[in-house]
Parts: structure tokens; sequence; C-alpha cells
């Protein structure tokens, strides 16, 4: 059998890979590992418990909801790091590039809603810190001009 030198042949490993291309090599077999953990990590962590023992702990240990509930306040230390967040993030970046990260329209509105609650959602503090977000993420732009 006679083996010609092609991007067939060296990609079969029946010869030998060109000067310069283990840098090119090492990539794609990287790239291949790379995908390769994404597709099995799924599966493996579904294999991972019986679902039916865990549904029915959860279940019986999660704690009985009311409906006199009142909402949790965030504490005043929290709302003012999450307005330090909103102000600092919103101060250092474009509208752009913001409305971009977080998936939103190009107003300034917008932007400080979801700024406010992703750095609500950050320090796991109550609703009531977004509005705290919001108006640091405001004042920032307003001052940014």
């Amino acid at each position: 059998m006679e083996v010609t030198e092609g991007p067939r042949e060296r990609a079969l490993g029946l010869s030998p890979p060109p000067t310069g291309a283990w840098p090119k090599l090492r990539v794609m077999l990287l790239r291949r590992l790379a995908l390769l953990l994404v597709l099995t990590a799924p599966v493996l962590a579904g294999c991972s418990g019986d679902d039916e023992n865990e549904a029915a702990t959860t279940a019986t240990t999660a704690p009985a909801v009311t409906e006199t509930t009142e909402a949790i306040r965030t504490p005043d230390e929290v709302k003012t790091a999450v307005f330090e967040r909103s102000y600092s993030e919103c101060g250092s970046f474009s509208i752009p590039r913001l409305a971009a990260k977080y998936k939103v329209p190009r107003r300034p509105a917008s932007i400080a809603s979801a700024v406010g609650r992703a750095w609500t959602d950050q320090f796991n503090a109550s609703a009531d810190a977004v509005q705290s977000g919001r108006d640091g993420c405001l004042q920032a732009l307003r001052e940014a001009g």
C-alpha cells in the first residue's frame, strides 16, 4: 500500500506532520478533549444518584410556607455593597457593553435594573436591594454623561 502525504493521511497518522504543525495538532487535540468533556459531563452528572429518594427527602424536610410570611429585609451593609458595585460597574463600562453583557436594550433604565438585579443575586440579597443597585448604576451613568 502506497501512502501519499496529504491532509487525510496526516490526520490518520500515516505520515509525520510537517514542521511547525505540532502546535496546531496540540490545539486540535485540546479542543477535541474539551468537547468530549463537555458532552460527557451531563451524562455523568445524571448518573450520580437516586432521584426518587432525593425527592422524597426534600419534600419532607422543606420548611412550611405560610401566607403571612413577611418580606425579608436586606441589611443596610449589603444594600450599600450592592449600590457600590453597581455604581462601579456602570461607571467603568460603556452602555453598549453593559447592554450586551446583561442582554437588555440599550436604555439606561433597563441596564440599571439588570445590573442591580445581578449584584443583588451576587450578594444573595432580597428584592429590596435591587433598587439600591439600580440607583447606583443610574447615578454612575448620569455622571459619565
